[in-house]
């Protein structure tokens, strides 16, 4: 018997990583990134009660959480990019960034489970297609880059390129719906 996603846990992902998503840039625009985080706390939850095995899934969620508070704090250290709701610290990413990553890896044996094979496509969908999100996060109001606005986005892209194929890795040794 396989354990793999079924159609219902394939939506309920998409739903959760959307409204988890949402839920931190809104409301790191609009002064309320607290909120944000805890629906993405909720998603996360959610993810961990339905998956088989929520061990595995723990370990990819943690190591997300980990390789986004290094690239974040890199970009951030960088110059390139500022955010709403900072966390005090210079070099430090808000929380409510950091939470997207963890909530991306949420995805990722899931929705995304289909291109998990795809690393060479991972580089490029990293370099060119992650920091759309960036852009759609600044035009909401979560964050700016500073001039010109290409340079913060390449370090985005370069920073994605690399994570990305590391995360379907691990993604596929932690596979909690195996």
């Amino acid at each position: 018997m396989s354990n793999r996603p079924n159609t219902r846990d394939v939506i309920v992902n998409v739903v959760a990583f959307q409204a988890a998503w949402l839920a931190l840039v809104i409301g790191a625009a609009n002064g309320f990134a607290l909120a944000g985080q805890v629906v993405a706390v909720l998603a996360i939850a959610l993810h961990l009660m339905v998956s088989p095995n929520p061990t595995a899934q723990a370990k990819l969620i943690v190591a997300a959480a980990l390789l986004g508070l290094i690239n974040e704090s890199v970009i951030l250290s960088s110059g390139f990019v500022s955010y709403a709701s900072p966390s005090g610290i210079a070099w430090l990413p808000p929380a409510w960034l950091i939470a997207l990553w963890p909530v991306f890896a949420t995805s990722i044996n899931v929705a995304c489970r289909p291109a998990r094979g795809w690393t060479i496509a991972a580089i490029f969908f990293g370099l060119l297609v992650a920091p759309i999100g960036y852009i759609v996060g600044a035009n909401l109001g979560a964050m700016s880059f500073s001039q010109p606005q290409l340079n913060g986005l390449a370090a985005i892209g370069l920073a994605w390129a690399v994570s990305l194929p590391v995360l379907l890795v691990l993604a596929r040794r932690w596979d909690g719906w195996r």
